[in-house]
Order: C-alpha cells, then structure tokens, then sequence
C-alpha cells in the first residue's frame, strides 16, 4: 500500500529463451473487481525491438578461384551487416530449391565497436549445379518483419567471338572477342592468356557490364 492510499502488486513470469527468441506473445491481464473492469498489456521480443534492426544489408560471394579449378563442389559466402542477426532466419536456395540444411555452415555473429554485427554463412554447392549456371541465392528475414533481404549469384556463361572472314584475309592483325554473359552481381574480372600465358592488360580492353 502507498501513502497515497493506492496499492501496487508485481507479478513475475519466467519464460525460457528459446519461447521469447521466437518471437512469442505474453499477456498479462488484471482484474479489477471495484473498477468492474479488466486490463490486458501484451509483451513480445517484437515490440521491445526497434524497426531499424528489422533490416539487413546482404553481400553473397562467389567461389574462390581455387575451388573452380579443382572442378568439384564449391562455396558460396553470404555476408550479412546488420543489428541483431540473431534474430534472423537465413534461406540459401539453389535454383527454385531450398538448399538442405546439411549443406549449408552458419557462424556466428561478429559484433563490432560500431554497433553492428556481421555473419557470414556459407552453402556447398554441387559442381553440376554451379556449372549449369543455376542461380544461387541466400535471403536473411527478421522474426519480426515479412519483408525479405537477399542476393544472387550465378557462374558466367564465356564465349569466344571467332575473327570474321575479312579480317582473317584483309588484314595483318585480327580481333578476337570474349563474351562474358548470364552473371551476377556485376564485378568480375576477365583475362586473357596465350598458350597458358597471362597477356598483359593493355593488349585488351573490357567494356562496362550491361543488363
């Protein structure tokens, strides 16, 4: 009882971390039988976690080159920059299939002086998979948002333009053309060799990618 005559009581629920991480709702409801009247709050890890965190900036990376030459499976790393990636589903798909579980390597979040937090998260992709230039995708979600944050990622299709017939007879020297297709995202690096050779970057020139 408080001096000014009104009464104040406290009631305690213990909740297990596992039920509050996913997002759950908890009502507390008073009855008041003076007032003739109840009053319900309603608690959750969602309405104590601010919208920005809801968001997340998602950088997937393709395979090392060293994997490609090995020709056998590879890895493609997705990089999440964010607040609370604890609180985030991740989905890795291969094509329209979500990739199984037993492939995919999930660390733990980095948190920073910032106040971000970075994970990163890897999927083993099958060399016929990833060389039959299927799209691989890795999608991040808050618990508390339906809006979804994802990229994507393919191997390149390469084709070498032959020289037309009028170079190859009229002319000393010939243009030979390397066209770089179906990729995504747009950095890649392209270099020719001669008889295993890595020619020198000024004997060609690379366009700006294009949609």
């Amino acid at each position: 009882m408080n001096n000014n005559g009104l009464a104040a009581v406290m009631s305690q629920l213990h909740v297990g971390h596992a039920e509050w991480k996913r997002g759950m709702v908890f009502t507390c409801e008073v009855s008041d039988s003076s007032l003739k009247k109840n009053v319900e709050k309603d608690i959750s890890v969602c309405s104590v976690t601010p919208k920005s965190s809801h968001m997340v900036a998602v950088y997937i990376q393709r395979p090392k080159l060293e994997e490609l030459q090995k020709g056998g499976r590879v890895t493609v790393t997705c990089l999440f920059v964010g607040t609370s990636l604890c609180d985030f589903s991740i989905i890795w798909k291969v094509g329209d299939h979500q990739a199984s579980p037993s492939n995919i390597n999930m660390e733990k979040p980095v948190s920073h002086k910032n106040g971000t937090e970075t994970l990163h998260s890897s999927l083993y992709v099958s060399a016929e998979d990833w060389h039959s230039n299927k799209q691989v995708s890795c999608e991040g979600k808050h618990l508390c948002s339906t809006k979804s944050y994802i990229d994507y990622i393919s191997k390149s299709t390469v084709r070498i333009v032959e020289p037309t017939f009028d170079e190859l007879y009229t002319s000393d020297s010939v243009t030979l053309t390397c066209l770089v297709s179906a990729f995504f995202p747009s950095d890649i690096i392209v270099q020719w060799t001669e008889n295993g050779q890595q020619l020198p970057a000024s004997r060609y020139i690379d366009s700006p990618s294009w949609k």
